[in-house]
């Protein structure tokens, strides 16, 4: 079959192999001959090599700039372009690529690949852990996007974590930048030994660990002084007056943040009691779970109210947290069988969890 599109649109292509080459310069000759007299036959032979030679090297030379221009895709050390990357449910998985790099997936993960070219390989983290290994100063930007939040890097060592629930970002090396919409200022950079936590739900915090709060632009005046006693104030007045269970759960959640735990503790179970059919009721008695659980050692309290938020609705992220918070409750407790019975209660309902193979686990051992 003939070339029949111009010359221009076939050196447009990434490749061009021996074939083409020789067919662009039969193509180049012929058009060459039949524009100029006819030279004497003497010298048509030594003509037609001459413009056969030039044009073969124009045409390998814009070959070569253009696949200089624009390096490769980013291929793994076999050969293989990246396009998906997955660690089945049993095993973890290394990854190592042509440029250094190398990511090693936790069982059960899933990568995806949304671009990859010379200069920008973009991944979407579907599930699971993995860390992430960028060789510096490679020609490529990485970046790795979580459904709430996106991490750019150029060369650093990180790892990612993505749950139903929420997302985790720890640098153990270099300088990564965090960006979404969850994001406290819309973007954070994170350093060695720093790392956040996104939760999936805004009624959720983000969490920031080894990371300093951005200095003020100006020294603070004697007003914002006064004003570090004022969410004491507040948690006093929310406790005293009737407020909207949205008021309320912001107070608490301002209380959490300081370290007010107990403050926290008593706002939500004012909601509970006095806005029970709130639409934030079922979130509150989660928030209410997690702080009996996690802070104030009182796993048979927290079950109950994991179990009270399941009751008065809860969204799907939570719904399934709150059923594995159940039996990590009953376990603190030392109730193995009701544990058990709890496990079994979740995998019903989502046999493919992100909890699935522990409590799988769970349930198999003696």
């Amino acid at each position: 079959m003939s070339e029949k599109r111009p010359i221009k649109e076939l050196l447009e292509q990434p490749f061009a192999d021996s074939a083409r080459i020789e067919r662009l310069a039969a193509r180049l000759k012929l058009s060459r001959a039949a524009m100029a007299p006819s030279p004497p036959a003497g010298r048509r032979l030594g003509l037609g090599i001459a413009l056969t030679t030039a044009g073969l090297a124009a045409l390998i030379l814009a070959v070569w700039l253009l696949n200089r221009a624009e390096p490769a895709g980013l291929r793994a050390v076999d050969g293989r372009l990246l396009s998906s990357i997955s660690a089945p449910a049993s095993s973890a998985k290394l990854v190592s690529f042509a440029d250094g790099s190398s990511i090693r997936l936790a069982a059960g993960t899933q990568v995806d690949v949304l671009k990859n070219t010379g200069k920008a390989l973009v991944l979407v983290m579907e599930r699971g852990r993995a860390r992430y290994f960028v060789k510096p100063g490679g020609p490529r930007r990485w970046s790795v996007e979580t459904g709430w939040l996106t991490v750019d890097v150029v060369g650093t060592e990180f790892t990612v974590e993505r749950s139903t629930e929420r997302v985790s970002v720890d640098v153990a090396h270099g300088i990564v930048r965090v960006r979404g919409d969850r994001v406290p200022g819309g973007m954070q950079r994170l350093t060695a030994g720093q790392r956040m936590v996104v939760a999936a739900t805004a009624e959720q915090p983000v969490s920031l660990k080894g990371v300093a709060p951005r200095a003020p632009l100006a020294p603070p005046a004697p007003p914002a002084v006064r004003a570090v006693k004022k969410p004491k104030r507040q948690a006093a007045a929310a406790l005293a007056k009737p407020r909207s269970a949205a008021t309320l759960f912001a107070a608490a959640d301002d209380a959490r943040r300081a370290g007010r735990i107990e403050d926290a503790v008593k706002i939500l179970r004012q909601i509970l009691a006095e806005h029970g059919a709130d639409p934030l009721a079922g979130t509150a008695a989660f928030t209410l779970g997690r702080l009996l659980l996690e802070r104030k050692n009182a796993p048979r309290a927290a079950a109950a109210m994991f179990e009270l938020a399941l009751k008065k609705g809860l969204p799907a992220a939570l719904s399934e947290s709150a059923l594995a918070r159940i039996v990590e409750a009953h376990r603190q407790a030392g109730d193995i069988a009701t544990a058990r019975a709890a496990a079994r209660r979740y995998l019903e309902r989502y046999p493919q969890g992100v909890h699935a193979v522990g409590l799988t686990k769970l349930l198999s051992s003696d």
